[in-house]
Formats: structure tokens, C-alpha cells, sequence
């Protein structure tokens, strides 16, 4: 008999930007933790991981959309990693302001 997985979305790992403010799992982040996270995003902004990280994104996009791609699909899941990979920078960018 198959096992069934299921995915657990937890909301209390959210981040989200609202009128300018951050919130994850839709409370405001308090100050100590900000401290903590602008920290971690500044040293993760400089860090050889993160160019790596955000380099093999842009190229793993180019490469799917125009050396790999047979379909629109294709495109589009392109599209969207690319996506994803700007909204980690902001989100990066966000946290060590």
C-alpha cells in the first residue's frame, strides 16, 4: 500500500511586507529579532553561498528557457524560478535595512 504524503504549509514561517512593515506568520517582527535577522541577511547577502545560490538560479532560468525549453511551459517555469530568486533578494534586502 502507497504511503500518502502531505505537505504541512506552516503559517508562522511567512514573511510578508504590509504599509512597509515586516511580519512573519503575520506578526510584526519585534525588535530583538529583527536585530537578529538583519544580521543573518547581511552576512548571508556577502556570503560565497548566496552568490552561488543566486547564480545558479539565473543560469538554471537561461538555460531552461532558451536551451532546454520544447514548450510554453517550459517558459514559464522559468519565469517563475526567476521570480522566486528576485523575491529572496528583496526579501534579503528587506531584513538587512
Amino acid at each position: 500500500m502507497k504511503k500518502e504524503q502531505s505537505v504541512i504549509f506552516n503559517p508562522k514561517k511567512v514573511f510578508e511586507v504590509k504599509n512597509g512593515e515586516l511580519f512573519i506568520g503575520g506578526e510584526k517582527i519585534k525588535s530583538e529579532l529583527r536585530a537578529i535577522l538583519k544580521e543573518q541577511a547581511s552576512y548571508l547577502n556577502t556570503s560565497q553561498l548566496w552568490e552561488i545560490v543566486q547564480n545558479t538560479v539565473t543560469d538554471e532560468c537561461i538555460d531552461l528557457s532558451l536551451n532546454q525549453s520544447t514548450e510554453w511551459n517550459h517558459i514559464i517555469y522559468a519565469k517563475a524560478l526567476r521570480y522566486y530568486g528576485d523575491m529572496f533578494k528583496e526579501m534579503i534586502q528587506l531584513l538587512k535595512e
